[in-house]
């Protein structure tokens, strides 16, 4: 009798064991797995924060690149250019779904990886800046190219335009809508980039509710393809001063 007592104890003892076993089991896969969640999250949002931090440098850069060439528009032309049709500004007509592009004329050593200086040239310098077909955004000194940016999925340009004599921009339009008169009056510069992340990609998990369509200044661009980049638009408008009575033309 009591070996059949001792014998039930035992077994009492060895389904409590295997209880206990299986509930620490279950505790310890779902500790597991809700690390391996924090931790897949942590990377996620590292990831995404590498590629938002990388596209706003990039941004910024590009928009200061820019703006260092424009802003050079006019500088020491002479009014024999002026007379001879070389204006500082050269609006590039532009075509719906597509990036615009602008030509800029001065009279300084300078160029698309140079900066300004006081050194008088002998001849006209013109600078490019367009994007082509593989989204890099370029920069072209007379005969001699360099790349800027890659990335750049659209760039559009619209033109401040004084209509009162103040010196000041009052309406901006695309240089589709320029004509012989306004073209004169042109005293700003406003460009528009979307610009994306490139090779820093952000995890598929924290992009799913992304925009397709960007708004960029006059023009709606869409990302049609399923990728894993950010995208972001940066806008910058830039002040004339060297040439507010030579834009001619172009």
């Amino acid at each position: 009798m009591t070996s059949h007592r001792y014998i039930n104890s035992q077994q009492k003892q060895l389904g409590a064991s295997l209880v206990s076993i299986m509930a620490g089991l279950v505790i310890s896969s779902v500790f597991i797995g809700g690390l391996l969640r924090m931790y897949t999250n942590y990377i996620h949002s590292e990831r995404f924060h590498e590629a938002q931090s990388a596209l706003h440098d990039k941004g910024r850069f590009v928009l200061a690149d820019i703006k260092r060439i424009i802003v050079s528009a006019g500088l020491d032309l002479t009014y024999d250019d002026i007379a001879n049709g070389t204006s500082g500004l050269a609006p590039v007509a532009d075509e719906a779904g597509k990036s615009d592009s602008i030509i800029i004329y001065h009279r300084r050593e300078d160029g698309c990886n140079t900066h300004l200086n006081t050194t008088t040239a002998n001849e006209v310098n013109n600078v490019t800046i367009w994007v082509n077909k593989n989204n890099d955004l370029l920069c072209r000194e007379d005969a001699n190219g360099a790349a800027i940016s890659n990335g750049i999925r659209s760039m559009q340009i619209l033109y401040g335009i004084d209509t009162d004599a103040d010196d000041y921009p009052n309406r901006y339009v695309p240089s589709r809508l320029l004509t012989t008169e306004s073209r004169k009056n042109i005293r700003t510069v406003r460009v528009g980039l979307l610009v994306g992340s490139g090779e820093f990609l952000a995890s598929a998990a924290t992009i799913t509710a992304k925009h397709t369509e960007y708004q960029v200044l006059d023009e709606t661009v869409e990302i049609t393809e399923n990728s894993q980049e950010l995208f972001q638009v940066y806008e910058s408008t830039i002040f004339l001063r060297n040439m507010s009575s030579w834009v001619t033309g172009g």
